[in-house]
């Protein structure tokens, strides 16, 4: 799944296990806490409006995302304007889980995503079915 983990339909997103992807986050304003359960993401970089990576020095007058490079994280605040690459594997797993904003208002005004993980079937898709 590269791209956004988030589908404009609603449509839950199928994942499989074993696998791993790598997703890029983007907001607007006033920014947005992304929040994933299950499965924590790597970060891999973020990008300031300029686009410098700040995932390992941070900036001068915000040093939130210093030292994030690398580490595992379950939430990350996305500032608008900012992108963030994450990446995240899929090994324990099976079934269904929710990713969305952290934000109460924006999760129920649908910034939320149903992902499932599914066993591989041998033949590059997924056994049907889910628990």
């Amino acid at each position: 799944m590269n791209g956004t983990p988030y589908d404009p339909n609603g449509a839950p997103r199928v994942l499989t296990l074993g696998s791993a992807d790598e997703w890029t986050l983007t907001a607007g304003p006033p920014g947005h806490p992304f929040h994933i359960h299950v499965n924590p993401f790597q970060i891999v970089a973020i990008r300031n409006p300029e686009n410098v990576d700040v995932s390992v020095d941070g900036e001068a007058d915000d040093p939130q995302y210093a030292n994030l490079n690398g580490t595992w994280r379950d939430t990350l605040f996305v500032k608008a304007g900012y992108t963030a690459i994450v990446r995240s594997r899929y090994r324990r797993y099976v079934g269904d889980f929710v990713l969305h904003c952290h934000i109460l208002d924006h999760e129920d005004q649908g910034m939320m995503q149903n992902v499932r993980l599914a066993i591989p079937d041998g033949a590059g898709g997924v056994v049907d079915g889910h628990h």
